[in-house]
């Protein structure tokens, strides 16, 4: 069967499985499979299909395996490497006259080695890149500068750094005179006024060509492209311009059918370029202070002659994020607070840019999954949705203080349209959504994901509007209610949950109860995601809705939301609802007892999609339980026990959840019937080795250090971890796995426990290899101390000023403790920066809430149950003053050991190291 043949039938259903392993095992044993793949996407007497296929597979390979230090897959082999470098620039040039698919994988992969090697281990690209750019043949050139953007764009999203930095100065070097030659004479071609040949591969090129100016301009502006800004810009008195020009620019010939969705290349270069313009205006405005105005003029024009198709949606969304950007400036405010201004902008912006379209309507019904993730999102990609950036622009009109005129005209078209409604509810239900959602934009003047609306518009009585045009909506009498207008119902409570009382809400809650019941999508959807936000919200420190309040409430719930997930057949509608509601050790017995039924019909059909959900509810519920591990729990080892569980890599944050409640809980009984062996082998085979899950072995690590014996760690479990941590460090380190490891250190000795101090922790480790604790100190866990998260900070002050105060290898190595000490100072000031003693735990949550959540979307399986996350234990939790504690420790060592009082004075003193030799408090 040829390679060919394999890939076709990896694209048929019946022969997939065997497919996929087929070409799993060629991959990792024929030799130079990669280059097979290429030639196989090159060869034009394949079948598209197979080709297109190859691609993808190339592709994918490329992803995993490229970064041997980022995965556990089998490396791709060195030699190979260097022949795909030299082949993958005219593979592309090779595809330029054929299909754009097989062209964008390959690109994509240039992109994906280039964010390893590049430009370091891949010198050569550059100038390939270079020597394939000309005037005179167009259709090559997208190619390579499609490989540039590829290469190029990843600078955007990225942190600066020397790295970075010689990155871009190379790049500039070898790129940016040849980029600027082939930018004017495109520019100079499209903006003639004459006929162009191959005008379609001109104008992919120019689109290009201003996502690599976005690309190369990013972090900072170069000289020559500063220098070059009235080229681009234009000067008021005189040349207007590429970017105005462009703005302008619409060639009949390249205007396309509107019903098509896909942007033109007249509307992405416009895109881009209003992106460039918020870029220029944010970062560098004083360059371009002299042709804001104009630039504004020309974005108003473009915006009045831009329609509602859905190709235009991000050009306008970004041309609307433009004027945001330049009124929050606050630098032409004279402008905008002019009342004809800003009836301009509601009349021709604001307002046009809420209703909904046929095009959404047709999405919340027959998509309504991308419906949900679009209006639950603050921007998307593309710039964002109209409704979102006229949203925005209301906002940065209230920052510079116009919130009373924008509010008092915003208001008169909110009244229209409620009087529309009322005129024809069945016909006009859509300006009634736009009435919502017009109050909703004035109404919000802070937002967060976690709290929903935190900061409103004093002019508008939100609970009013909610009293006398939503609430009815909710309404489970009234059937005649467009479903749209039931979810614009939930989603306002969902908004402005935090601005109802707790008696509205808990008025509201049955009603959103009987909506997980609907049969719809968007609505039963819609009303878990507020539910569990609504059971979420505290009040001070403590839940604002207690078992008490729901206890009528919480069958119906958990029944709704399982039957659901049974009912689904899909992984993504088990992630969308996917929750659990607080519960106390008064009322587990009762959520126990609502769930067995649910969960055993899971676990014994084996829903792999579902288990990891599953495991977190189990482990949720035995972290209530204050004494030992109740019965029914215990035949549940068998399964955490069992290899083929750790196969599938969804389970594995849910199985060390549900095996850490474990620990806690029942240490000593596992321990005796010989389970603990069995999960330090799984951390040593499983965990540890990999670069993916190694983080989750060391927080098994972190429960079992605090809850097994010290005698039983040192003399049974301290040398085969410890050897497998060595053996780990020797062959494939990474920076999650040092930050993790010295983490883990830290924790160890700083738990207060009776005979797992640092001399205890020291031994162990000089156990493996004598003398091995100072490099392993040295190079590996004190360059870690200036990295530790806000969450993490004290954990590692405490630990660390144990070491300094208690290890006697510590006190007897100056070449160690020093260092150590100014690293101490340094993490207790940063600690003290942001109150780190008093970190509130359910705002650490939120924090986790709020960063997962956009990242995340819906994902497919393994989805954290955010909202019911553990308690973080704190190995320091007898310290709570964590600066006071530092420096009184400290104080007490200085005075009571001289080794420890020789050791502070520091060749470079510090304002620690001076207070201590003086004596004095500090």
């Amino acid at each position: 069967m040829s390679l060919s043949d394999v890939l076709l039938a990896s694209l048929s259903p019946s022969t997939l499985h065997h497919a996929e392993k087929t070409l799993s095992t060629l991959s990792t044993t024929r030799p130079q499979f990669l280059t097979s793949l290429l030639e196989l996407v090159l060869d034009q007497s394949q079948q598209i299909q197979a080709r297109q296929a190859a691609a993808v597979y190339f592709k994918n390979i490329i992803k995993r395996r490229w970064d041997s230090e980022m995965n556990d897959e089998t490396p791709i082999d060195q030699k190979e490497k260097n022949v795909l470098k030299e082949q993958l620039v005219p593979a592309m040039v090779a595809l330029s006259t054929q299909r754009k698919l097989l062209r964008t994988q390959i690109a994509d992969a240039v992109g994906l080695i280039a964010a390893v090697d590049f430009p370091r281990l891949w010198p050569g690209l550059l100038p390939q890149l270079v020597s394939y750019l000309t005037p005179a043949d167009y259709t090559v050139n997208v190619c390579i500068l499609e490989i540039a953007h590829h290469v190029f764009a990843r600078w955007r999203s990225q942190t600066r750094s020397d790295d970075l930095y010689r990155a871009i100065n190379y790049t500039l070097e070898n790129f940016q005179d040849p980029f600027f030659a082939v930018f004017d004479a495109t520019a100079t071609a499209l903006l003639s006024g004459q006929t162009v040949p191959n005008l379609s591969a001109v104008a992919q090129t120019q689109s290009l060509l201003v996502q690599i100016y976005l690309d190369l301009t990013f972090q900072d502006i170069p000289p020559e492209f500063e220098d070059s800004i009235p080229h681009f810009f234009g000067t008021d008195d005189g040349d207007e311009g590429y970017f105005i020009k462009f703005l302008r620019w619409d060639p009949p010939a390249l205007r396309g059918n509107e019903e098509d969705p896909t942007p033109t290349e007249p509307t992405i270069i416009k895109t881009v370029i209003l992106e460039i313009c918020e870029l220029f205006e944010t970062m560098y405005n004083e360059l371009i202070s002299d042709r804001v105005l104009a630039f504004l003029r020309a974005v108003w024009e473009l915006i009045g002659t831009s329609s509602l198709a859905v190709r235009e949606d991000a050009m306008v969304a970004q041309a609307i994020k433009f004027i945001s950007i330049t009124a929050k400036t606050g630098i032409h405010k004279a402008l905008f607070a002019d009342e004809g201004t800003l009836q301009g902008l509601a009349q021709r912006i604001i307002v046009p840019s809420m209703p909904l379209r046929e095009h959404e309507v047709e999405q919340f019904e027959n998509d309504p999954l991308e419906y949900i993730r679009r209006d639950l999102s603050l921007s998307t990609e593309g710039g964002g949705s109209r409704r979102h950036t006229a949203s925005e622009l209301i906002r940065a009109l209230f920052s510079i203080g116009l919130d009373a005129p924008v509010t008092r005209i915003i208001e008169q078209y909110i009244g229209i349209a409620l009087q529309e409604y009322s005129a024809n509810p069945s016909e006009n239900w859509k300006s009634k959504d736009t009435a919502i959602y017009l109050l909703t934009a004035i109404a919000t003047q802070a937002s967060t994901s976690h709290q929903g609306v935190t900061t409103t518009n004093a002019l508008i009585d939100v609970a009013k509007f909610f009293s006398e045009n939503v609430a009815q909506d909710l309404d489970i009498e009234r059937p005649d209610v467009h479903p749209i207008l039931r979810v614009d119902a939930i989603r306002f409570i969902y908004t402005f949950r935090y601005q109802l009382t707790k008696e509205q809400l808990a008025s509201v809650l049955p009603l959103l109860v009987h909506h997980l019941g609907s049969s719809n999508y968007v609505c039963y959807t819609y009303a878990a995601i507020t539910i569990e936000r609504i059971l979420f919200m505290k009040f001070g420190k403590a839940p604002m809705f207690n078992y008490i309040d729901i206890q009528t409430l919480a069958d119906t719930i958990l029944n709704a939301l399982f039957m659901r997930i049974l009912n689904g057949n899909t992984p993504e509608k088990t992630a969308e609802n996917a929750y659990i509601t607080s519960a106390d050790e008064s009322s587990i017995t009762h959520f126990e007892a609502a769930l067995s039924g649910p969960i055993s019909s899971i676990l014994q059909q084996d829903i792999t999609e579902f288990i990891p959900y599953i495991l977190q509810i189990l482990a949720q519920m035995l972290e209530v339980h204050s004494a030992t591990v109740p019965d029914a729990y215990r035949s549940l080892l068998g399964i955490l026990m069992a290899p083929t569980s750790w196969t599938h890599r969804a389970n594995v944050p849910a199985l060390i959840r549900l095996l850490n409640a474990f620990l806690s809980k029942d240490a000593v009984r596992m321990e005796a019937e010989g389970h603990i062996k069995t999960v330090v082998a799984i951390i040593q085979s499983r965990l540890i080795p990999s670069k993916l899950d190694d983080q989750y072995g060391f927080e098994l690590l972190q429960t079992i250090v605090r809850t097994i014996s010290p005698k039983t760690l040192k003399d049974v479990y301290f040398p085969a971890i410890l050897n497998s941590v060595f053996m780990r460090l020797q062959t494939s380190k990474t920076d999650k796995f040092t930050y993790s490891l010295a983490y883990w250190i830290f924790y160890a000795t700083a738990l207060p426990i009776d005979g797992l101090g640092p001399n205890t922790i020291i031994k162990a480790v000089e156990s493996i290899q004598t003398g091995i604790w100072d490099a392993l100190f040295g190079n590996i866990i004190l360059p870690e101390v200036s990295k530790m998260k806000p969450l993490d900070r004290k954990a590692v002050a405490v630990g660390l000023t144990r070491l300094l105060t208690e290890s006697h290898m510590m006190l007897s190595n100056a070449s160690l403790w020093q260092p150590a000490f100014l690293a101490l100072e340094q993490l207790v000031s940063k600690a003290d920066a942001v109150a780190q003693d008093h970190v509130d735990e359910s705002e650490a949550i939120s924090t986790t809430i709020d960063y997962e959540e956009p990242k995340a979307g819906y994902q497919a399986s393994g989805g954290r149950l955010t909202a019911s996350l553990p308690k973080r234990y704190d190995p320091a939790d007898y310290v709570l003053n964590l600066s006071a504690y530092v420096k009184q420790t400290l104080f007490r060592a200085v005075a009571a050991d001289t080794r420890t009082r020789a050791l502070v004075a520091l060749p470079s003193p510090t304002p620690w190291s001076r207070a201590l030799q003086a004596g004095e408090a500090f």
